[in-house]
């Protein structure tokens, strides 16, 4: 088990730390990890995520390999919610880098379906913010405000992004309703 835990700190170090992060170089190491894992072992879920990460962060980014990885990530992580809720977060965020239509669309759609896992959780003020950005992105003023009035009702502590919020919801109803 230390070997396990000194292998993933390994590969965390690889993946993450700056100056000198390497996805791409983390990636033979975490699939290396992976095989070695049993199938219900509890950070099997980890392991999948952060490949699934690496594989949207390298340079030659392989954003279906990467959803995949969030896909089973997801699956493998139904003990442990946060973990749940942060590879969604990843998994929906990778439909915004290509900056396509259709891929915002589909990651709107990801996150309305995954949204109630997220329902009182520190992470649910998150989901709302990104699906608001990818409403905005496809010009779906409704579903912006909604998400911005979601965002605010599960709280935001920062009080000058919360008055930029409750800007933003009051001059999109204004336009919606044209007044």
């Amino acid at each position: 088990e230390q070997k396990l835990q000194a292998r993933i700190g390994l590969a965390f170090i690889v993946q993450f730390q700056l100056p000198g992060r390497d996805p791409a170089a983390a990636i033979p190491l975490y699939e290396g990890i992976l095989k070695d894992l049993p199938a219900g072992h509890a950070w099997r879920a980890l392991v999948l995520a952060r490949l699934g990460q690496c594989q949207a962060d390298r340079k030659s980014a392989d954003y279906a390999r990467a959803r995949d990885l969030f896909r089973q990530a997801v699956e493998a992580a139904k003990d442990d919610p946060f973990l749940a809720q942060e590879t969604i977060l990843h998994w929906a965020s990778s439909y915004i880098a290509t900056a396509d239509r259709e891929e915002f669309a589909t990651g709107l759609k990801l996150l309305g379906e995954k949204m109630p896992l997220f329902a009182g959780s520190r992470l649910e003020g998150v989901a709302h913010e990104l699906a608001a950005k990818m409403a905005e992105s496809l010009g779906d003023w409704a579903r912006v405000s909604a998400e911005l009035e979601a965002w605010a009702a599960v709280g935001i502590e920062n009080y000058g992004l919360k008055g930029q919020v409750l800007f933003r919801i009051g001059r999109i109803n204004e336009m919606l309703l044209k007044d």
